[in-house]
């Protein structure tokens, strides 16, 4: 009888160390599941940063677009030069 708190002590002892060994691989199987989602989903940003490059090359626009029934342009483009004299100030907003 004078052993029976040093028992229960050691008991005690026991129930948490099996509950830290619980709680530990838990926590190590929610961290595998994280890292292999992780690992997914940058395999779903790389596959889709490529597809998002490859659909916005020139070629590959001017053939969607054609597909709606729009041209490209064929002159490139120019400057407008103009004077003050031909566009007054008070009429133009900046």
């Amino acid at each position: 009888m004078r052993n029976l708190p040093f028992l229960v002590f050691l008991a005690l002892i026991a129930i948490i160390y099996i509950g830290n060994t619980y709680y530990a691989e838990k926590t190590f199987q929610e961290i595998e599941a994280i890292k292999l989602e992780l690992k997914e989903l940058r395999y779903l940003h790389i596959t889709t940063r490529s597809n998002l490059m490859f659909l916005s090359k020139q070629t590959e626009l001017s053939k969607r677009a054609q597909a709606l029934g729009l041209k490209g342009i064929t002159t490139p483009p120019y400057k407008i030069f103009y004077t003050s004299r031909e566009f007054p100030a008070s009429k133009v907003q900046e």
